[in-house]
């Protein structure tokens, strides 16, 4: 979930599931975003703390590693899509 002020995130929450998030580690990505611009560059950022944030385990879904990555992808790409949707209902 995104909140804007302008171009500026205002709050933000991150969720993930199946990867052994750690609290604390969400909790400093959102503090991380909060006061930042909703580029790309933010977004990714977003991902990387994402990605540290998380201890998956390799099963017979996928390696650790890739898990970690798709924490990272799906986390950039989903507040990508919830910022254009919020500039969407504004214009």
């Amino acid at each position: 979930a995104v909140t804007l002020d302008g171009d500026t995130i205002s709050s933000c929450r991150v969720g993930l599931t199946a990867v052994n998030a750690d609290h604390d580690g969400l909790t400093a990505l959102r503090a991380a975003l909060v006061g930042k611009p909703a580029t790309e560059e933010t977004f990714a950022e977003a991902g990387r703390l994402a990605a540290a944030a998380c201890e998956p385990v390799t099963d017979q879904r996928g390696t650790a590693e890739y898990k970690r990555h798709l924490a990272s992808e799906l986390t950039t790409r989903t507040l990508r899509t919830s910022v254009e949707r919020i500039r969407a209902a504004s214009a």
